[in-house]
């Protein structure tokens, strides 16, 4: 807005959500913590409030218009229809049954892991990256004809951050919110990219997510 020479209050944010309260998969307390963060930081709450419809300038939200025009809508993720498509056993949320190896539910031979299994925790990356550990390790007891280890589901660590310098953190029973959770989100992240990069790269792109990512003309050409 500096750089383009924007006053703050030509600027609004607007936040929709069709649940009584944010995050609904997380406790409802995280939930309230991320509310009052936002509304703090002037962005207008819409809760338990759903999306009827759209045009070039304005959102229908329960019958009543906010005018827009940017509009950034996330609605969630789904299974490829592949799973489908070919008869796989499904759960309410449409993901695949497995059994105790991450096995599809009937085909001994398919494994399914990540967003694609019905596992308590799928839908998070920590949850794939562990399955797949799971599926390897497993594969490399029976090539070497060693017993298979069943499938306990690892609780992952939910870190949201929200705005600048700012995260919510949730592990098992302990919630910190704040700058210590943002900290705790960067240095997640740079585990992250050492996971599929090496130490050198991993830093180079890690540090690369401080960096303003201006690239329109007129962003570009001040310093």
């Amino acid at each position: 807005m500096a750089k383009h020479a924007i006053r703050n209050r030509a600027v609004h944010i607007d936040l929709v959500e069709a649940m009584p309260h944010l995050m609904p998969r997380l406790p409802k307390p995280i939930g309230r913590t991320i509310e009052r963060r936002l509304r703090k930081l002037g962005v207008k709450l819409y809760l338990n409030s759903k999306v009827e419809g759209a045009s070039s300038e304005e959102l229908n939200v329960s019958g009543k218009p906010i005018r827009s025009h940017t509009i950034v809508w996330t609605a969630g993720v789904a299974n490829n229809p592949f799973f489908t498509d070919k008869d796989f056993t499904l759960s309410a949320r449409k993901k695949v049954l497995v059994d105790e190896f991450l096995r599809a539910e009937g085909d001994k031979d398919i494994f399914v892991i990540g967003d694609n299994a019905e596992t308590p925790f799928s839908g998070m990356a920590q949850t794939a990256l562990y399955d797949a550990e799971f599926i390897a390790h497993n594969f490399a007891c029976e090539h070497d004809g060693r017993p298979k280890l069943a499938y306990r589901p690892k609780e992952p660590a939910y870190v949201t951050p929200v705005g600048p310098d700012w995260a919510s953190m949730l592990w098992k029973d302990v919630h910190i919110h704040g700058r210590i959770a943002a900290l705790l989100r960067y240095a997640a992240d740079f585990h992250a990219y050492t996971d599929i990069l090496s130490l050198k790269d991993a830093a180079v792109q890690w540090t690369s997510t401080f960096e303003r990512e201006d690239l329109c003309p007129v962003c570009s050409s001040v310093n």
